[in-house]
């Protein structure tokens, strides 16, 4: 009997015709690791792996590749809900402000002004606070019209089961996280779905590296084919 899971994530190596490059460099996912294409994946036993009582799917999908995302999650038995967003930023987003604020101390310090008082060191704060903008955080990445600064993950149900197994309803759809190696995730997500659902079953697959309280399979982690890894829970 195959072992059943209430959370699922799944970061498929998708495969993609785009050669897309910086500074000589190849940055497609052929160029940096093995992909899969959409049969492959289609192929994968997700579903009989996936709790028919109710469970959720997180299916990391590129922009370019949604409607493959949706064709699979639809093959594995998921219907799709919602999105979760991962906006990528910059390695230190407020750097520029933080200088600011160093430099105001260093300043206030030097001078020693015994009329200087905290008002004026908050006030100080403010005017390097007013020209912060949002959107200066963002990181900046490849794309052929914008620049792509987020991924979308499609999350999906099988049965409104799942709801019942919900615990915490206040995690965010969107995650604000630095831009990292290729293809490498964020843990906002697999952190937010704990918090949502602390006693499920829960399964990464195509993962990185081990996390405590999932079991994590990926050919990066044991070298293992993903379909052989599968079938050990079937």
């Amino acid at each position: 009997m195959s072992k059943l899971f209430q959370v699922l994530v799944i970061d498929p190596p998708w495969t993609f015709s785009d050669k897309l490059s910086m500074d000589n460099t190849p940055r497609g996912a052929n160029a940096n690791y093995s992909t899969m294409t959409i049969e492959e994946l289609k192929s994968l036993p997700i579903k009989s792996i996936s709790d028919p009582n109710g469970a959720i799917l997180a299916l990391w999908t590129p922009s370019s590749l949604l409607q493959e995302g949706l064709d699979l999650m639809k093959v594995y038995g998921f219907r799709q809900t919602q999105t979760y967003i991962w906006v990528k930023t910059k390695i230190d987003p407020l750097e520029k402000v933080k200088s600011q604020v160093k430099k105001l101390m260093k300043d206030a310090w030097k001078i020693k002004d015994p009329k200087w008082n905290l008002k004026d060191y908050i006030g100080g704060i403010s005017d390097c606070l007013d020209g912060f903008d949002i959107r200066n955080v963002l990181s900046f990445y490849l794309g052929h019209l914008f620049r792509q600064t987020h991924e979308i993950c499609l999350i999906g149900i099988n049965s409104t089961k799942i709801y019942k197994r919900l615990e915490n309803r206040s995690q965010r759809s969107v995650s604000f996280c630095e831009n990292m190696e290729h293809s490498k995730k964020p843990e906002a997500l697999q952190d937010s779905l704990e918090f949502m659902f602390p006693q499920a079953e829960k399964i990464e697959i195509f993962a990185r590296r081990q996390r405590k309280g999932w079991i994590c399979l990926g050919n990066e982690i044991d070298g293992k084919d993903i379909r052989d890894a599968l079938k050990t829970l079937i």
